[in-house]
């Protein structure tokens, strides 16, 4: 449509008369202005880039994509990292998670280390519950419906929320304020994760693991 539309004012120089020039100007510009006033209600998108630092030094980056579209919130991060801990590793994610009316109806995580998949896998709501899709096979899961998972907390500060639904593990983990602006999710395995949020945005998060990563944005 917008190639077409600058078409349409490049050619109208070719016509001869004002009155037809004229009109064709005011159709051209009418159409350009539904694209930029519709295009900015029904389909927003925001980009955000973090650093990711091991010791210190920056060791790779992770993009966050959310889209926003009459009810329907689609958020995507892909993370890339190369360091050392033990012995030197890569590690390349896609995460995606699809929010409609506020519940979740999708989401996928797709993990690569050193070249090699190690998980692969969504999850879909059919039928009002969902369904975890691996390759090895299918599997019901209680929860429904699910409002906040861990990718939410990227987009929003979680003020009043207590649990969040967490991909890696397949259930629902704690997360809880511990200081102004600053919350801690507790994972299975006893690690824990922290976010920072300024103005509602998450600045910072810390990976407390075996290894410890922060991500922190970049702008």
């Amino acid at each position: 449509m917008l190639l077409f539309i600058i078409w349409l004012i490049h050619n109208c120089r070719r016509l001869k008369k004002n009155g037809y020039k004229s009109l064709v100007l005011k159709i051209a510009h009418s159409l350009l202005m539904l694209i930029l006033l519709f295009g900015g209600v029904y389909g927003q998108e925001h980009l955000s880039e973090y650093d990711i630092l091991h010791n210190g030094e920056v060791k790779g980056t992770l993009v966050l994509c959310q889209k926003t579209d009459t009810g329907r919130v689609h958020i995507k991060i892909k993370t890339e990292v190369k360091t050392r801990f033990l012995f030197e590793i890569e590690v390349k994610s896609v995460e995606e998670a699809i929010f409609e009316n506020g519940n979740l109806i999708y989401s996928a995580l797709y993990r690569q280390v050193n070249g090699e998949e190690k998980i692969n896998q969504q999850l879909r709501l059919l039928g009002g519950s969902y369904r975890l899709i691996s390759k090895e096979n299918i599997i019901a899961l209680p929860e429904f419906p699910i409002h906040f998972c861990i990718l939410s907390l990227y987009c929003n500060e979680p003020v009043n929320i207590r649990r969040v639904y967490s991909d890696s593990y397949h259930q629902y983990v704690e997360i809880k304020r511990v200081d102004q602006n600053k919350y801690q999710v507790t994972l299975p395995n006893g690690n824990s994760n922290y976010y920072y949020y300024k103005d509602g945005v998450c600045i910072r998060v810390e990976v407390d693991q075996f290894y410890n990563l922060v991500f922190r944005l970049k702008r």
